[in-house]
């Protein structure tokens, strides 16, 4: 960071610890919520009691119960695991293709880099969400069919970023080295390419995470998400809009957990991204 002013330098080394504590705790909080939170609210999120239909939050039930009468508190943190489920599984299918089909193409280039870039091109013409909404579409509705909805509509992102990595980095001294020495591409692609990648493909990992809970909640609120009585967030916005001005908690619970577990991983992301920026200058 030559010739940048030392109280700069620190401002933005504070920024960027500020983005990764404040990510981590969310993402932490989500992690844990999903893991532990079902033995820490151990009310049946499924349990209908249609004689407590929207009764009002209490110390049995702090955030009181849906139109079915069931606990809204255990739907919102049962529905942690939806979401990092579908979030984990569709971001390290796209990752996992796209990286590896982006990689290869930008260290072979020659034909197979413009038929692989203009395939990530033409699928990076529709809007995120309309591609994820399209797959879903023609997959049906279902966790599973969600979750590939999903990696369909992070791949591109991860093809791209990829391809650009490995274009730069096959004409590095150590890279080129290897492959006169005889080292199959595979291994030079992995041990070399990929593994000098890592740090901006992590923090594109972090950031996708966020968009692809939104983006399954809101293929849920469309009604292409797991089949009810399924506690998705993006199903439990859909059916308490229908209450909204006489139980608006039954969109805000919900709506808070989708904005803060979005929110963590956006700023562990952007952290992850600012502090490999900053160490490569």
């Amino acid at each position: 960071m030559t010739g940048v002013p030392a109280p700069l330098r620190r401002n933005r080394a504070g920024t960027t610890r500020g983005r990764l504590v404040a990510g981590g705790l969310l993402t932490a909080l989500l992690l844990f919520t999903a893991l532990a939170g079902p033995f820490l609210v151990p009310s049946d999120p499924y349990g209908i009691q249609l004689d407590r239909a929207l009764e009002p939050p209490s110390l049995a039930h702090p955030l009181g119960r849906d139109a079915l009468g069931r606990d809204l508190l255990a739907r919102v943190v049962h529905g942690a695991r939806y979401a990092c489920g579908v979030a984990f599984g569709g971001v390290a299918a796209g990752a996992a293709f796209g990286i590896w089909l982006g990689a290869w193409a930008g260290y072979l280039g020659g034909r197979a880099d413009r038929i692989i870039s203009r395939a990530v091109d033409v699928l990076m013409a529709f809007p995120d969400f309309l591609l994820a909404l399209l797959a879903a579409a023609l997959l049906g509705p279902g966790l599973l069919n969600v979750t590939a909805a999903v990696g369909i509509y992070s791949l591109p992102d991860f093809a791209r970023v990829a391809r650009s990595l490995s274009a730069s980095l096959r004409e590095e001294n150590y890279v080129m080295a290897s492959a006169a020495l005889g080292a199959p591409s595979r291994r030079v692609l992995v041990r070399h390419i990929l593994k000098n990648a890592a740090g901006p493909l992590i923090a594109l990992v972090s950031l996708r995470m966020g968009r692809a809970m939104a983006a399954a909640s809101g293929l849920s609120f469309l009604g292409l998400g797991p089949p009810p009585p399924a506690p998705e967030w993006g199903a439990m916005l859909e059916s308490g809009r229908a209450y909204l001005w006489i139980a608006p908690r039954l969109v805000l619970a919900p709506g808070a957990a989708l904005f803060l577990s979005a929110l963590g991983f956006y700023l562990l992301g952007d952290g992850l991204g600012r502090s490999g920026g900053d160490s490569s200058r």
